[in-house]
Formats: C-alpha cells, sequence, structure tokens
C-alpha cells in the first residue's frame, strides 16, 4: 500500500511495517488491517505512532527494514509503472494494473508464452 501523502517518511514508515510483518508471516493480516484502517476507520496511516498501534494489533513486533531497502522496492515499483492494485508482472509485457476483463490476463498468458517459444515465469522481486 502506498500511503498518498507525498511525505517520504510516511511512505518509508508504511512499507518498513510492511516489510517487518513479511518477515514475521504476518503480511496478509498486516495488510488487510492497513486496508480496513485507511479506508473504514479512518487514521492517518503515515503517522509513525499509528502505524505502531496497527502492527501490534496485528502481532508484529518492532524492527527496522533499511530505507535503502524501501526506496530500491519504490524506485522498482515506479520504474514499471504501476499505479494501482492489483498488478500482474507477466515477463516481457507491460503490467496489467486494476480491474481487468475475465479475458485479459488469459490473453496476456498466451501472448507471453508466445514469446520466443518459451513459458512465461514470474518476474524476480
Amino acid at each position: 500500500m502506498w500511503c498518498e501523502t507525498g511525505d517520504w517518511p510516511a511512505s518509508d514508515a508504511v512499507t518498513s511495517s510492511r516489510g517487518r510483518a513479511g518477515h514475521q508471516d504476518r503480511a496478509e493480516p498486516m495488510a488487510e488491517r492497513l486496508f480496513r484502517a485507511h479506508f473504514t476507520d479512518g487514521p492517518h496511516i503515515g503517522d509513525p505512532a499509528t502505524l505502531a498501534r496497527l502492527a501490534a494489533e496485528v502481532g508484529v513486533t518492532p524492527g527496522h527494514v533499511p530505507s535503502r531497502e524501501v526506496r530500491a522496492r519504490l524506485d522498482r515499483v515506479r520504474r514499471l509503472g504501476i499505479t494501482g492494485v492489483p498488478v500482474f508482472l507477466i515477463e516481457n509485457l507491460p503490467p496489467l494494473t486494476g480491474s481487468q476483463t475475465e479475458t485479459a490476463l488469459p490473453a496476456a498468458l498466451r501472448q507471453a508464452a508466445g514469446h520466443e517459444g518459451r513459458t512465461p515465469r514470474p518476474l524476480t522481486r
């Protein structure tokens, strides 16, 4: 989830919080809690104190994900032109972002499979 604040520390806090959750096998509950907070409960999810409270609610212990790693992840997302969710990354094709028709994903997979006669594989992170 990208925090729409235009504020690097806020975005860093959100991404770091999710990074810690991922390392603790709590990524899904953390993502669900962030979405519920953002879309239903209303607190500013870019606020470090709010994030700490939300993380504690789902069992994520404090820690730090290096800022360099966070920036690298965000830079990759920007380079790929990802602007929404969900996103499907298929080798040699532009990202499929947002709501798609029921035929779009199979068509993209067929197109990628036909590329150089090989089976598509997921992009590496």
